[in-house]
Protein backbone atom coordinates (compact mmCIF):
# COMPACT_ATOMS: atom_id res chain seq x y z
CA UNK A 1 0.00 0.00 0.00
CA UNK A 2 1.39 3.70 -0.83
CA UNK A 3 1.02 7.11 0.62
CA UNK A 4 -0.32 9.63 -1.07
CA UNK A 5 3.59 11.20 -1.05
CA UNK A 6 4.68 7.96 -2.48
CA UNK A 7 2.72 8.68 -5.63
CA UNK A 8 4.54 9.09 -9.06
CA UNK A 9 3.12 11.84 -11.55
CA UNK A 10 1.08 11.11 -14.56
CA UNK A 11 3.00 9.83 -17.78
CA UNK A 12 0.48 12.48 -19.37
CA UNK A 13 1.82 15.27 -17.37
CA UNK A 14 4.66 17.05 -19.02
CA UNK A 15 7.70 18.29 -16.45
CA UNK A 16 7.66 21.46 -15.54
CA UNK A 17 11.00 23.49 -15.86
CA UNK A 18 11.11 27.08 -14.99
CA UNK A 19 11.97 29.32 -18.15
CA UNK A 20 15.08 31.23 -18.89
CA UNK A 21 14.96 34.58 -17.14
CA UNK A 22 15.16 37.63 -19.28
CA UNK A 23 18.38 39.73 -19.37
CA UNK A 24 17.52 42.55 -16.99
CA UNK A 25 16.58 39.79 -13.95
CA UNK A 26 19.18 38.60 -11.43
CA UNK A 27 19.42 34.83 -11.90
CA UNK A 28 17.75 33.58 -8.35
CA UNK A 29 20.01 30.93 -6.50
CA UNK A 30 18.76 27.72 -4.33
CA UNK A 31 19.14 29.78 -1.49
CA UNK A 32 16.78 32.03 -2.35
CA UNK A 33 19.52 34.88 -2.81
CA UNK A 34 20.07 36.56 -6.11
CA UNK A 35 23.57 35.86 -7.59
CA UNK A 36 22.89 38.57 -10.25
CA UNK A 37 24.02 36.56 -13.09
CA UNK A 38 22.44 37.71 -16.69
CA UNK A 39 21.92 35.04 -19.26
CA UNK A 40 21.52 35.34 -22.94
CA UNK A 41 17.42 35.85 -24.24
CA UNK A 42 18.54 33.51 -27.02
CA UNK A 43 20.20 30.49 -25.43
CA UNK A 44 19.68 30.90 -21.63
CA UNK A 45 23.61 30.59 -21.79
CA UNK A 46 25.45 32.87 -18.22
CA UNK A 47 26.89 35.84 -20.30
CA UNK A 48 29.10 38.59 -18.84
CA UNK A 49 30.34 40.04 -22.22
CA UNK A 50 28.89 41.89 -24.88
CA UNK A 51 28.58 38.97 -26.42
CA UNK A 52 27.10 35.66 -25.42
CA UNK A 53 29.93 32.76 -25.89
CA UNK A 54 27.67 30.20 -26.77
CA UNK A 55 25.60 31.39 -29.85
CA UNK A 56 27.20 34.71 -30.38
CA UNK A 57 24.01 37.13 -30.08
CA UNK A 58 24.60 40.17 -28.39
CA UNK A 59 23.47 41.46 -25.35
CA UNK A 60 20.35 43.07 -25.49
CA UNK A 61 17.39 43.95 -23.00
CA UNK A 62 14.11 42.07 -23.47
CA UNK A 63 12.29 45.62 -23.73
CA UNK A 64 12.13 46.90 -27.25
CA UNK A 65 12.16 50.19 -28.01
CA UNK A 66 11.56 52.20 -31.18
CA UNK A 67 14.73 53.55 -30.99
CA UNK A 68 16.18 50.00 -30.86
CA UNK A 69 14.34 48.93 -34.05
CA UNK A 70 15.37 51.86 -35.72
CA UNK A 71 19.07 50.85 -35.15
CA UNK A 72 19.18 47.13 -35.81
CA UNK A 73 17.15 48.12 -38.64
CA UNK A 74 19.65 50.09 -39.89
CA UNK A 75 22.23 48.19 -38.73
CA UNK A 76 21.81 45.29 -40.29
CA UNK A 77 21.37 47.42 -43.87
CA UNK A 78 24.03 49.29 -43.73
CA UNK A 79 26.30 47.13 -41.18
CA UNK A 80 26.35 50.16 -38.68
CA UNK A 81 28.72 48.94 -36.21
CA UNK A 82 31.50 49.55 -34.03
CA UNK A 83 33.48 48.13 -37.24
CA UNK A 84 32.71 50.91 -39.81
CA UNK A 85 34.73 54.00 -38.83
CA UNK A 86 37.67 51.43 -38.90
CA UNK A 87 36.88 50.14 -41.73
CA UNK A 88 36.01 53.16 -44.28
CA UNK A 89 39.06 55.09 -42.91
CA UNK A 90 41.51 51.59 -43.62
CA UNK A 91 39.11 51.51 -47.40
CA UNK A 92 40.11 55.29 -48.12
CA UNK A 93 43.35 55.89 -46.29
CA UNK A 94 45.55 53.31 -46.83
CA UNK A 95 44.69 51.51 -50.41
CA UNK A 96 44.98 47.93 -50.08
CA UNK A 97 45.28 47.60 -46.55
CA UNK A 98 41.89 45.82 -46.21
CA UNK A 99 42.46 43.24 -48.88
CA UNK A 100 45.69 42.64 -47.32
CA UNK A 101 44.26 41.89 -43.60
CA UNK A 102 41.33 40.05 -45.29
CA UNK A 103 43.90 37.66 -46.97
CA UNK A 104 45.95 37.29 -43.99
CA UNK A 105 42.49 36.10 -41.78
CA UNK A 106 42.51 39.31 -40.08
CA UNK A 107 38.53 39.85 -40.66
CA UNK A 108 36.84 40.20 -37.89
CA UNK A 109 37.78 44.00 -37.16
CA UNK A 110 36.77 44.92 -40.31
CA UNK A 111 33.37 45.00 -42.01
CA UNK A 112 33.44 41.60 -44.70
CA UNK A 113 33.91 42.68 -48.15
CA UNK A 114 30.57 41.84 -50.03
CA UNK A 115 28.90 43.80 -47.13
CA UNK A 116 30.72 46.42 -47.37
CA UNK A 117 30.34 46.61 -51.20
CA UNK A 118 26.62 46.31 -50.81
CA UNK A 119 26.44 48.79 -48.31
CA UNK A 120 27.96 51.27 -50.02
CA UNK A 121 26.18 50.78 -53.31
CA UNK A 122 23.02 51.07 -51.43
CA UNK A 123 23.73 54.66 -49.88
CA UNK A 124 25.16 56.04 -53.02
CA UNK A 125 21.80 55.09 -55.06
CA UNK A 126 19.54 56.04 -52.33
CA UNK A 127 21.76 59.41 -52.62
CA UNK A 128 21.22 59.49 -55.55
CA UNK A 129 17.39 59.13 -55.84
CA UNK A 130 16.85 61.35 -52.44
CA UNK A 131 19.34 64.17 -54.79
CA UNK A 132 16.27 63.63 -57.41
CA UNK A 133 19.21 63.67 -60.35
CA UNK A 134 16.78 61.97 -62.51
CA UNK A 135 14.04 64.56 -64.32
CA UNK A 136 12.13 63.95 -66.92
CA UNK A 137 11.40 67.21 -70.00
CA UNK A 138 8.05 67.81 -70.81
CA UNK A 139 8.70 69.75 -74.17
CA UNK A 140 11.60 67.47 -75.36
CA UNK A 141 10.64 63.83 -74.77
CA UNK A 142 13.77 63.30 -73.33
CA UNK A 143 15.86 61.22 -70.10
CA UNK A 144 17.99 63.48 -68.68
CA UNK A 145 20.56 62.15 -65.78
CA UNK A 146 22.30 64.74 -64.48
CA UNK A 147 24.83 61.98 -63.55
CA UNK A 148 25.23 61.29 -67.05
CA UNK A 149 23.61 57.65 -67.93
CA UNK A 150 21.37 58.06 -70.80
CA UNK A 151 19.72 60.69 -73.21
CA UNK A 152 16.92 59.85 -75.67
CA UNK A 153 15.10 62.17 -78.23
CA UNK A 154 11.88 61.64 -80.01
CA UNK A 155 11.26 64.72 -81.37
CA UNK A 156 13.40 64.80 -83.67
CA UNK A 157 11.86 64.05 -86.88
CA UNK A 158 11.56 60.82 -88.31
CA UNK A 159 14.48 59.37 -86.31
CA UNK A 160 15.42 58.81 -82.73
CA UNK A 161 18.94 60.68 -81.51
CA UNK A 162 20.47 58.41 -78.50
CA UNK A 163 22.79 59.83 -76.26
CA UNK A 164 24.91 58.67 -73.98
CA UNK A 165 26.68 61.57 -71.46
CA UNK A 166 29.68 61.34 -69.25
CA UNK A 167 29.90 63.32 -66.01
CA UNK A 168 33.86 64.61 -68.21
CA UNK A 169 31.93 65.07 -71.26
CA UNK A 170 28.98 66.73 -71.44
CA UNK A 171 26.64 66.25 -74.64
CA UNK A 172 28.64 63.94 -76.45
CA UNK A 173 26.50 62.07 -78.99
CA UNK A 174 27.86 58.07 -79.35
CA UNK A 175 24.99 56.73 -81.62
CA UNK A 176 22.30 58.11 -83.85
CA UNK A 177 19.63 55.69 -85.73
CA UNK A 178 16.99 55.85 -87.90
CA UNK A 179 14.91 53.77 -90.77
CA UNK A 180 17.62 54.22 -93.62
CA UNK A 181 20.64 53.32 -91.26
CA UNK A 182 18.19 49.85 -90.18
CA UNK A 183 17.25 49.20 -94.36
CA UNK A 184 21.41 49.68 -95.27
CA UNK A 185 23.15 47.84 -92.47
CA UNK A 186 20.76 44.88 -91.60
CA UNK A 187 20.29 43.34 -94.56
CA UNK A 188 17.39 40.72 -94.86
CA UNK A 189 18.23 38.52 -91.95
CA UNK A 190 16.06 36.71 -89.60
CA UNK A 191 17.62 38.81 -86.60
CA UNK A 192 17.84 41.53 -88.89
CA UNK A 193 13.97 41.68 -89.65
CA UNK A 194 13.21 40.80 -86.11
CA UNK A 195 15.78 44.00 -85.02
CA UNK A 196 13.56 45.77 -87.31
CA UNK A 197 10.42 45.44 -86.43
CA UNK A 198 11.43 45.69 -82.95
CA UNK A 199 13.13 48.60 -83.38
CA UNK A 200 10.11 50.47 -85.60
CA UNK A 201 7.90 49.41 -82.76
CA UNK A 202 9.99 51.21 -79.71
CA UNK A 203 10.42 53.85 -81.89
CA UNK A 204 7.13 54.39 -82.82
CA UNK A 205 5.83 53.47 -79.26
CA UNK A 206 8.20 56.60 -78.36
CA UNK A 207 6.59 58.89 -80.50
CA UNK A 208 2.90 58.05 -79.82
CA UNK A 209 3.56 57.98 -75.73
CA UNK A 210 6.32 60.94 -75.63
CA UNK A 211 7.04 61.13 -72.03
CA UNK A 212 5.49 58.78 -70.71
CA UNK A 213 7.12 55.91 -72.18
CA UNK A 214 10.68 57.54 -71.71
CA UNK A 215 10.12 58.37 -68.85
CA UNK A 216 9.04 54.13 -67.87
CA UNK A 217 12.50 53.10 -70.04
CA UNK A 218 14.09 55.62 -67.47
CA UNK A 219 13.09 54.18 -64.55
CA UNK A 220 13.67 50.77 -66.29
CA UNK A 221 17.32 51.76 -66.76
CA UNK A 222 17.67 52.92 -63.08
CA UNK A 223 16.13 50.18 -61.40
CA UNK A 224 18.35 47.48 -63.04
CA UNK A 225 21.52 50.09 -63.12
CA UNK A 226 22.91 48.34 -59.73
CA UNK A 227 22.52 44.97 -60.34
CA UNK A 228 24.14 45.47 -64.03
CA UNK A 229 27.21 47.42 -61.85
CA UNK A 230 27.85 44.31 -59.95
CA UNK A 231 28.77 42.09 -62.60
CA UNK A 232 31.68 44.44 -63.03
CA UNK A 233 33.57 43.28 -59.77
CA UNK A 234 33.72 39.42 -61.26
CA UNK A 235 35.02 40.97 -64.67
CA UNK A 236 37.33 42.94 -62.78
CA UNK A 237 38.69 40.19 -60.64
CA UNK A 238 39.34 38.38 -64.09
CA UNK A 239 40.85 41.30 -65.45
CA UNK A 240 43.17 41.12 -62.17
CA UNK A 241 43.67 37.28 -62.60
CA UNK A 242 44.87 38.06 -66.47
CA UNK A 243 47.14 40.87 -65.57
CA UNK A 244 48.68 39.35 -62.83
CA UNK A 245 48.72 35.32 -63.59
CA UNK A 246 52.10 35.33 -62.91
CA UNK A 247 51.43 35.56 -59.31
CA UNK A 248 49.30 32.20 -59.04
CA UNK A 249 47.00 33.74 -56.84
CA UNK A 250 43.30 32.18 -56.05
CA UNK A 251 40.79 33.68 -58.09
CA UNK A 252 39.01 34.80 -54.88
CA UNK A 253 42.03 37.13 -53.67
CA UNK A 254 41.23 39.10 -57.00
CA UNK A 255 37.59 39.29 -55.87
CA UNK A 256 38.35 40.58 -52.76
CA UNK A 257 40.55 43.39 -54.57
CA UNK A 258 37.81 44.09 -56.77
CA UNK A 259 35.24 44.67 -54.19
CA UNK A 260 37.34 46.68 -52.33
CA UNK A 261 37.83 48.58 -54.98
CA UNK A 262 34.66 49.33 -56.52
CA UNK A 263 33.41 50.47 -52.84
CA UNK A 264 35.84 53.01 -52.82
CA UNK A 265 34.49 53.87 -56.16
CA UNK A 266 30.90 54.27 -54.92
CA UNK A 267 32.44 56.18 -52.08
CA UNK A 268 34.08 58.51 -54.45
CA UNK A 269 31.04 58.78 -56.48
CA UNK A 270 29.26 60.17 -52.97
CA UNK A 271 31.71 62.70 -52.72
CA UNK A 272 31.47 63.58 -56.24
CA UNK A 273 27.66 64.49 -55.21
CA UNK A 274 29.37 67.35 -53.50
CA UNK A 275 28.71 70.44 -55.05
CA UNK A 276 32.10 71.84 -54.73
CA UNK A 277 34.10 73.35 -57.95
CA UNK A 278 35.89 70.90 -59.97
CA UNK A 279 34.93 68.15 -57.92
CA UNK A 280 34.61 65.56 -60.79
CA UNK A 281 38.02 66.34 -61.36
CA UNK A 282 39.97 65.72 -58.22
CA UNK A 283 38.04 62.60 -57.50
CA UNK A 284 38.92 61.21 -61.38
CA UNK A 285 42.57 62.29 -60.22
CA UNK A 286 41.90 60.69 -57.00
CA UNK A 287 40.56 57.23 -58.19
CA UNK A 288 43.44 56.95 -60.65
CA UNK A 289 46.18 57.69 -57.57
CA UNK A 290 44.31 54.93 -54.91
CA UNK A 291 44.28 52.55 -57.88
CA UNK A 292 47.88 52.98 -58.30
CA UNK A 293 48.69 52.57 -54.48
CA UNK A 294 46.16 49.87 -54.14
CA UNK A 295 47.90 47.38 -56.71
CA UNK A 296 51.14 48.68 -55.18
CA UNK A 297 49.93 47.36 -52.05
CA UNK A 298 48.67 44.18 -52.82
CA UNK A 299 50.71 42.62 -55.46
CA UNK A 300 53.91 44.26 -54.71
CA UNK A 301 55.37 45.13 -57.89
CA UNK A 302 57.52 48.03 -58.76
CA UNK A 303 56.73 51.55 -59.81
CA UNK A 304 56.92 50.92 -63.74
CA UNK A 305 55.16 47.72 -63.56
CA UNK A 306 52.42 48.78 -61.75
CA UNK A 307 51.67 52.14 -63.96
CA UNK A 308 51.93 49.83 -67.83
CA UNK A 309 49.45 47.22 -65.61
CA UNK A 310 46.78 49.81 -64.23
CA UNK A 311 46.80 51.46 -68.04
CA UNK A 312 45.84 47.58 -68.84
CA UNK A 313 43.26 47.12 -65.59
CA UNK A 314 41.78 51.01 -66.94
CA UNK A 315 41.09 50.14 -70.65
CA UNK A 316 39.54 46.79 -69.67
CA UNK A 317 37.55 48.81 -66.62
CA UNK A 318 36.14 51.09 -69.26
CA UNK A 319 35.70 48.58 -71.74
CA UNK A 320 33.88 46.19 -69.48
CA UNK A 321 31.66 49.01 -68.29
CA UNK A 322 30.58 50.16 -71.74
CA UNK A 323 29.66 46.36 -72.82
CA UNK A 324 27.56 46.05 -69.14
CA UNK A 325 26.21 49.40 -70.16
CA UNK A 326 25.50 48.85 -73.62
CA UNK A 327 23.64 45.43 -72.46
CA UNK A 328 21.68 46.82 -70.14
CA UNK A 329 20.15 49.57 -72.71
CA UNK A 330 19.83 47.00 -75.15
CA UNK A 331 17.57 44.82 -72.72
CA UNK A 332 15.77 47.82 -71.21
CA UNK A 333 14.67 49.41 -74.54
CA UNK A 334 13.92 46.20 -76.88
CA UNK A 335 12.64 43.82 -74.03
CA UNK A 336 11.53 46.74 -70.93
Amino acid sequence: MTTSSARTASPLQPPHHRPFPPASEPVTGTGGVADHERRCLNCGAPIDTPFCAECGQRDVEPTLAVRDFVHELVAEHFGLDSKVARTLIALVRWPGQLTNEFIRGRRVRYVPPLRLYLSLSVLFFLLSALTDRVSTSNSTGMIVDGGGIVRIDTTNGDRAVARVTDSTKRGTTISTSDSRFLRDTLHSSTAGRWFKRRMGARIAELRANGRTATKQIGTEFQRELPDAIFLLVPMVALLLSAVYFGQRRYYAEHLVFALHFQAFVFAALIVAMLPIPFIDLAVWIGGIAYAYLALRTVYAEGKGTTILKLGVLGAGYALCAAIIMGLLGFIVFFFG
